[in-house]
This record gives C-alpha cells, sequence and structure tokens, in this order.
C-alpha cells in the first residue's frame, strides 16, 4: 500500500484524523474514545453507532457491533441482514425481524452443504421452500422429486391456487388443485403429461379426459377410436359406468336439460359419408326422441330402392317399379310408377352401404340403389302443363315418361298410373306435382 495522508473530520467529536502508513499499516492518531492500531486484521475501524464498523472480519451497518460477518439494521426499523459463511449456524443470508438482529424470528435462506448442496428458505425457523442440487423446487418439502414439487401443510386440502387480479377468493380462482391425504405425490386432482399427449385426473389414479398428440379430446376412455373415413375422431366421449339410459353428454339452458346424448349399443347406421352418425337404442333400436318439430329445407320424404340393373335415373324422372319391388326404366316391366326424389327432407330404407368393408365397394354399392319420392312436393321432368293436371307415365321408345292430362280426361286405369297432382309450374318450365304413390 502506498503512502496515504487524509484529513477528515470526526464525526463524533469534530477532531482532525489523520490516516497514513507505510509497509501495509494504518495508523490513527487524532481524539478517538478508541485505541490507534496498526493491524486492521485484528481490531478495524469505528466511525460512528450509528455508521460503519469493521472489526475481526465482520461488518456492522446502523449496530454498535456485528453479530455476523455482515449486519444491516434500519434505523427504527428492527429490520437486520445478517449473512453468515459456514460456522456451526450453516446458513447463508439471513433476514431477522426482531429486535436484536438474531437468527430467533427470522427468514433465513442458506446453502445446506448436508444436503448436497441444497439452497433452503427458512422462516421462524421451519423450512418454507428448497431447491436442490439438481435444481428441483420444492414448496412444503425438503425432497422435491419434479422440477416443481408442491406439498401443502399438514390438514390443509389446498395445494395450488392461481387466481385472476380481482383477490384471492374461491370465486376468482382460475386453477386450483387439492389434497385431502396431504401425501406428496397422490394428488386428487392432476394434470400430466403421458405417452399420447395430456391427460387430466381426479380421485387418484382415475383419469378423466385426455387430449391427445393428434388433437382429439377424449372424455371417460384413454385411446381413441377409428371414424367411419378410417381416421381417428376429434372428440370421444364415453359413459364412466356400462348404464346404457345414463347420459354420456347434456347440454342445458337454466334448468333444462336442452339436449341429452346417451351411449348405445344398439344398431348402427349407414357408414356413408355424413355430418352426425347416431346408433340406435338396444330396446326398440330408437335412435332420437323430439319434444318439438323436426325441420329441414328439403321438400319430399323419399326411400331408397334398389335398381333392376345399371341404369341412370335424373332427378325428377319418372319410373318403373318390377314385381319383385324394384326399380326399372322398362314401361313394359312396370306395375306402378314413381318420380325420383329432387330434394329430400328425409330419406328412409338407408341400409344399402351397412355391410360394405371400403370406400371402393360402398360407392359400387351406391349405384344400384336410388331415391324415390312417396310424399311431398316434386318436380318432375315434363313441360307444357297447367296446375290442376295429372302427371301420367307413358311409354317413350321402351322407355318412360309421362304426359299432362286433365282431371276430366283420366280414364281410370291413367289415374292409377299417375305419379302427381300438377300444382304449380317451375322457372324452367317443368310441372311442380304432389307426390301421389299407387
Amino acid at each position: 500500500m502506498s503512502n496515504i495522508l487524509t484529513n477528515n473530520i470526526n464525526p463524533r467529536s469534530g477532531n482532525l484524523i489523520t490516516i497514513g502508513g507505510t509497509n501495509d499499516r494504518v495508523s490513527i492518531a487524532g481524539t478517538l474514545s478508541y485505541e490507534d492500531v496498526t493491524n486492521i486484521d485484528s481490531v478495524g475501524i469505528i466511525t460512528a453507532q450509528s455508521g460503519i464498523r469493521v472489526t475481526g472480519g465482520s461488518v456492522a451497518i446502523g449496530v454498535p457491533n456485528p453479530g455476523h460477518q455482515l449486519t444491516v439494521k434500519g434505523a427504527g426499523s428492527n429490520t437486520a441482514i445478517a449473512n453468515f459463511f459456514g460456522g456451526t449456524v450453516g446458513r447463508g443470508l439471513v433476514i431477522a425481524t426482531d429486535n436484536d438482529g438474531g437468527v430467533g424470528d427470522d427468514t433465513v435462506i442458506y446453502n445446506a452443504t448436508q444436503n448436497s448442496g441444497s439452497h433452503v428458505f427458512q422462516v421462524d425457523a421451519s423450512e418454507k421452500m428448497r431447491i436442490d442440487s439438481t435444481g428441483n423446487l420444492g414448496i412444503g418439502t425438503d425432497n422435491p422429486s419434479r422440477t416443481l414439487t408442491v406439498v401443502s401443510p399438514s390438514g390443509s386440502a389446498n395445494i395450488l391456487g392461481v387466481f385472476d387480479n380481482s383477490g384471492g377468493s374461491a370465486s376468482n380462482c382460475v386453477i386450483a388443485f387439492s389434497d385431502p391425504t396431504s401425501t406428496q405425490g397422490q394428488f386428487s386432482t392432476r394434470i400430466g403429461c403421458v405417452a399420447d399427449g395430456l391427460a387430466f385426473y381426479t380421485s387418484g389414479a382415475n383419469r378423466r379426459m385426455s387430449i391427445t398428440d393428434g388433437g382429439s379430446v377424449l372424455v371417460g376412455r384413454t385411446s381413441n377410436v377409428t371414424g367411419g373415413s378410417g381416421g381417428n375422431f376429434a372428440f370421444v366421449a364415453q359413459c364412466f359406468t356400462n348404464e346404457e339410459n345414463r347420459p354420456i353428454a347434456a347440454f342445458r339452458r337454466n334448468t333444462y336439460n336442452s339436449v341429452q346424448i346417451f351411449g348405445s349399443n344398439g344398431g348402427d347406421g349407414n357408414s356413408a359419408n355424413c355430418i352426425m352418425r347416431v346408433r340406435g337404442h338396444s330396446s326398440g333400436n330408437r335412435s332420437i326422441n323430439a319434444g318439438g318439430s323436426v325441420n329441414a329445407t328439403g321438400a319430399d320424404y323419399a326411400e331408397y330402392m334398389t335398381k333392376d340393373g345399371e341404369f341412370i335415373i335424373a332427378k325428377g324422372d319418372i319410373c318403373g317399379v318390377t314385381f319383385d319391388g324394384k326399380l326399372t326404366n322398362n314401361f313394359v316391366d312396370a306395375i306402378s310408377f314413381v318420380v325420383k326424389s329432387t330434394d329430400p327432407s328425409y330419406i328412409g330404407n338407408d341400409v344399402w352401404g351397412i355391410d360394405v368393408e371400403n370406400e371402393e365397394q360402398r360407392e359400387v354399392a351406391r349405384q344400384m340403389v336410388d331415391r324415390i319420392a312417396f310424399a311431398g312436393q316434386v318436380p318432375v321432368n315434363v313441360t307444357g302443363a297447367t296446375p290442376g293436371q295429372y302427371i301420367v307415365p307413358i311409354q317413350d321408345d321402351g322407355g318412360i315418361s309421362g304426359i299432362a292430362k286433365d282431371e276430366t280426361d283420366l280414364t281410370l286405369i291413367e289415374y292409377m298410373r299417375a305419379v302427381g297432382k300438377v300444382i304449380a309450374i317451375e322457372d324452367d318450365g317443368r310441372a311442380r306435382i304432389i307426390v301421389k304413390v299407387a
């Protein structure tokens, strides 16, 4: 250390202090009421009762004597910070709230060498939180087994709560987990990553809902099922019991169930592409009960009928029905006449594709059936008619077409063969009829 000469005013006595020395020695001259020293390592320096004191390798700020290697006390606040390095105490940082800066009612942070280098946080001499040497954070436990492990205090059912900014009441809770048993790792409500995505558990190991890696939501089951087109369903709900009359979903308005969906093992519907497929109940095969009307935009009721051969029937065409109940385009083979549906609101006898195995076979089966109007309003491919007339099937070069005839001109046979009565004329000139099926 080079020679230093410093002049200053002692804040206590106002006397001049001269500090100087050689050979790394320091001497203090003046009228301080403490001994002059030449070895700073053994005694130290005092500037004021409320200032800074260095003595024996310890530093005190705001207190007359350092109780620790670093002791800081705010004036009048009874707050102290103490820094420990090793020794019998074994603590790193103490934030003391008692009057004497001791370690009684303290918040303590220290490095626990006896616990493989964990950093421990204590309040009132009781451990509350720990970061172990692997980086795991434990709250309420001294052995965190995960990156974050939270264990509720004994007798408390609350483990974790996340609240909005309006307060900490139960009504403001966004996420909450509870553990009635207070046993580490045995949560009554859990969210966890599993091999196929994210799983939600209740009552211990009961897996209630999953979100798969593919984005599907599963309720009441742990694996997806294959849809009609070969892919997995986006949403699958399954009853938690085998009771067929127990709802698997309910949509409510106020106190009333607007829609209820039940599980069923009854008959399945056609496997052709659709928006919704509903299985029939095992008792009576009923699928839907409606307390109100069922509305549709279609104008006729139709049924699928099998064709007697490979031919095309256009919408609104007149065709015949053979002795064995199949559709024909030959006039002489027909015992009755019908019209192909144009805009059906309901289609019955939809059983043509139930037993096929793939989409290619389903398309072959589809070519052998067609939708025939049995009630409602249908445009028929006959022009030149006027409302009030009847559309009568006629032979057309071996095939079937139709003509419009007045009621007074009909024979009994023509009336019995008629496919309907004209009620309006479409914009394209075709007759619109009310379907009549003999």
